[in-house]
């Protein structure tokens, strides 16, 4: 071949890289030298615009990447003094797939690994397996000791202060929401106020700070105002209510419900109100759970009762005013 002028001039066969056929090496060795020379240096340097493929199976780019002191490791620098450095991964032609890929496993055949790419229109942070590799959690973890702050499981649940699901009443402090959506929050209140607290702040204007729905129908919502006054609000709009009449039988109501007073089991302080499933046999609106039900392990699964149900309110108003107008007329008599 004559003098190469550019690297791709190059041949991966080394017989290839001289003088062709009846072409004399004589007076033009000098110069395949030099040339050779040239693109050797522009490789060392990177300082060649041509794209290096490598065409062997299961090449390896290799480096001292752990050498104990970390100034010492292979890297990737920019070349440019002072300049910031970013590693770039781009696909080929039309293809919009590209990513970096770390594997737990000198054989990523059967391994388990984290990726990040992008593919299928998204970009995606990915903790998953090749083969018969075994699945990790994806965790985050900050700070100067590089502590886990929180994670996904291998099924998905987003962990935060945790690193595994508990029961809603376990007393580990941290936050779970689910693969179902369902949250459970859990805090250390011994510590002090603050950031211990669970804040929903509506700033200088009037907010309905959480809305609760069901089967797709607003239920209720609890609303700050800017009075600085939270509520809880039972959807009560006129458009989800047929047929609306007066309320009667409200002193057979208050008459059925059996007021009461203890001691609670758990701090001996004494309690005044309505026993759950007594009430249920008056408003089963107003309880929530079932008499003498247990959670799958075993423990109790405790009634509970709204006192400011709609039906408990409708029924004391509807019996003050049927007490008012009977005192009106007993008064005009």
């Amino acid at each position: 071949m004559p003098v190469p002028s550019l690297i791709t001039d190059l041949s991966t066969t080394a017989a290839s890289n001289s003088p062709a056929g009846a072409e004399s090496a004589r007076g033009t060795i000098d110069d395949y030298l030099r040339a050779h020379a040239s693109f050797i240096a522009q490789t060392r340097a990177g300082t060649s615009a041509t794209t290096y493929t490598f065409s062997a199976t299961g090449a390896r780019i290799q480096g001292d990447f752990s050498n104990a002191t970390l100034t010492n490791r292979a890297a990737f620098q920019a070349s440019t003094s002072n300049d910031g450095s970013a590693v770039f991964a781009v696909p080929n032609g039309t293809s919009q797939v590209s990513g970096w890929y770390a594997f737990n496993n000198s054989n990523p055949t059967n391994a388990a690994y984290v990726a990040i790419d992008t593919a299928a229109g998204q970009t995606r942070l990915v903790s998953s397996v090749t083969g018969s590799g075994t699945a990790l959690p994806l965790t985050v973890n900050v700070g100067t000791t590089g502590a886990e702050a929180a994670r996904f499981d291998v099924s998905g649940n987003l962990l935060v202060g945790r690193t595994s699901i508990t029961s809603y009443n376990s007393g580990a402090k941290g936050v779970t929401f689910n693969s179902l959506g369902q949250g459970i929050f859990e805090s250390d209140y011994s510590s002090g106020p603050g950031i211990t607290q669970n804040v929903f702040n509506a700033g200088a204007n009037n907010a309905n700070n959480i809305y609760f729905y069901r089967n797709n129908i607003a239920s209720g919502v609890i609303v700050t105002n800017s009075s600085a006054q939270t509520s809880y609000a039972a959807s009560s709009d006129y458009r989800l209510k047929n047929d609306p009449q007066p309320l009667t039988g409200s002193g057979a109501f208050i008459d059925a419900l059996q007021p009461k007073t203890w001691t609670w089991d758990t701090s001996g302080q004494p309690g005044a109100g309505f026993i759950a499933h007594e009430v249920a046999a008056v408003s089963p609106s107003s309880v929530f759970g079932e008499k003498d039900a247990v959670n799958d392990d075993g423990s109790p699964k405790y009634q509970s009762m709204e006192y400011g149900s709609p039906e408990f309110i409708a029924n004391i108003v509807a019996e003050l005013q049927s007490l008012r107008a009977r005192v009106a007329a007993l008064e005009a008599a």
